[in-house]
């Protein structure tokens, strides 16, 4: 079963030039209200940084740099955020949350 399903999605996505994904998400998951639901955080961060073959027959070929990681928003928001390496140094974060309401929470317009 996927961790999402159904819908509306709300989704996000930007570029952030830095030296050090492993930074970034300890600090995406020191937010008081972004929990990471990831059994083993620090394994999966290393097959990011190590990455794999593009071409598994070909040892030669482009490394492939890309985790997804499920997410909790505020304790009742799933969610799950795409990292990809698409140069030195520049990722690509999409972030997908479901259910998103872009009404007011008392109800007013």
């Amino acid at each position: 079963m996927s961790w999402l399903q159904g819908g509306p999605f709300l989704e996000i996505s930007f570029i952030i030039k830095g030296d050090d994904v492993r930074q970034i998400i300890t600090i995406l998951s020191d937010l008081n209200n972004v929990s990471i639901i990831e059994d083993n955080l620090e394994a999966l961060i290393d097959r990011f940084e190590a990455g794999y073959l593009y071409d598994e027959l070909d040892i030669t070929s482009q490394r492939i740099h890309s985790i997804r990681l499920d997410m909790d928003i505020q304790g009742n928001r799933k969610s799950q955020l795409f990292i990809n390496q698409v140069a030195d140094r520049l990722w690509n974060w999409f972030f997908v949350s479901l259910g998103v309401s872009l009404m007011p929470q008392n109800g007013s317009r």
